[in-house]
């Protein structure tokens, strides 16, 4: 490939990243901002899932086998890609690799993101009722809207 051509391709892809980054931020904060606004909406979309006969409280395809399969599955291909991620990130430290940096980030992601970030602060700091345990749905513990800490 020659220079222009290189050049090229890095802009379509900066060009892309930034607009996936305006896009799915804004998303993100109107989808915030409208559970912030209106809590009522949470209530409104458990509902639908939700079964309230008390043989089956809860999800109403917690019992399906290909749901809880899909379920399993992104757990196992999540560890798998962190483990290769980290693995690869080592190896490519190792070889002075020139794409060190974009395997850090995906590595790194994986590791701050799902597992401290929401495991370790908002799970264990927030506690934030799941919809079988709030009242609307025969539990004892108060719905607490999105963003709010619960007591």
């Amino acid at each position: 490939m020659n220079r222009q051509a290189t050049t090229t391709l890095f802009d379509l892809v900066s060009a892309r990243t930034k607009t996936a980054f305006w896009l799915g931020g804004g998303i993100c904060l109107v989808l915030a901002f409208l559970f912030v606004a209106f809590p009522e909406i949470d209530i409104a979309v458990s509902r639908i899932f939700f079964n309230t006969d008390p043989e089956v409280k809860g999800f109403f395809l917690k019992e399906d086998p290909a749901l809880n399969f899909l379920f399993k599955a992104v757990d196992v291909i999540s560890r798998g890609v962190l483990i290769i991620a980290i693995g690869l990130l080592v190896f490519r430290a190792f070889q002075r690799h020139g794409r060190l940096l974009s395997t850090a980030i995906v590595a790194f992601s994986l590791i701050i993101g799902p597992a401290i970030v929401v495991n370790s602060v908002f799970k264990d700091h927030w506690d934030r009722a799941r919809p079988r345990q709030i009242q609307e749905f025969g539990g004892e513990k108060i719905f607490t809207p999105a963003w709010v800490v619960s007591n």
